[in-house]
């Protein structure tokens, strides 16, 4: 990644992460622990979201619930990419989601606010909204021009700024067709050999039994070899 990229993804995280932490914040000052209430509703709508997805991080089901639980937490905050595939849907799901939360959170606290008309009142409301613009924008211009894939060699990788929704909400598949590949070939072999009547393994051995040998005899002179079988398409002239 160039240092525009990091540069660019420095201040998409940090906008965005900052907007939600003062939503929170200030929200907390007002309210208390009422807002522990909104950050398990969150984490818990995060790691219902996580499961779905059908990660596959871990080797056992208790271990990827562990690690679903321990993303959903990192999820009240910023966004993470899990799996395969186009992320800008998934963007798009996350960001609205918590911008809709935290304008929520602010605007609470700003309307029940015990102490009207303080300094920081209309500024915190500013940083949130703004906050989220600046990062979102930030994050636009980091995808459309210093993500890796747009300086890949292969022009194919390079992300496009129109995807079309059935293609988005597809899953990728990145296997190689059966018929190209080396277990589909060997599978096809296999499959005839049994509709021949013939066992797997013993078209195999036919086809070995065919193999003509040219064995060279020691009496005759260099460079003379005598075919083992005449007429047999490898056999050959002397040159001496």
């Amino acid at each position: 990644m160039r240092y525009s990229g990091m540069a660019l993804q420095f201040l998409w995280r940090f906008f965005t992460v900052a907007a939600r932490v003062i939503a929170l914040a200030l929200f907390a000052a007002r309210f208390k622990a009422w807002v522990f209430l909104i950050i398990a509703s969150h984490w818990m709508t995060m790691f219902i979201w996580i499961r779905f997805m059908q990660t596959k991080f871990c080797d056992t089901r208790v271990e990827e619930l562990g690690f679903n639980l321990v993303a959903a937490a990192i999820y009240v905050f910023c966004f993470l990419n899990l799996i395969e595939g186009h992320t800008r849907l998934r963007y798009f799901i996350y960001y609205c989601l918590t911008f809709v939360e935290d304008a929520g959170l602010i605007s609470t606290w700003y309307l029940f606010s015990q102490t009207k008309y303080r300094w920081y009142q209309n500024p915190a409301i500013c940083a949130v909204f703004i906050g989220y613009v600046l990062g979102i924008t930030f994050q636009v211009i980091y995808y459309l021009k210093a993500h890796p894939n747009n300086f890949a060699e292969d022009k194919s990788k390079a992300i496009r700024t129109w995807i079309p929704f059935k293609e988005l909400i597809s899953p990728e598949k990145n296997k190689m067709p059966q018929e190209n590949s080396v277990s589909g070939r060997e599978g096809k072999n296999s499959g005839n050999a049994l509709q021949n009547g013939d066992a797997p393994g013993e078209r195999s051995q036919q086809n070995l039994t065919n193999v003509q040998v040219e064995i060279p005899d020691p009496a005759e002179p260099a460079g003379y070899h005598t075919p083992l079988m005449q007429g047999s398409p490898h056999s050959r002239e002397s040159s001496v």
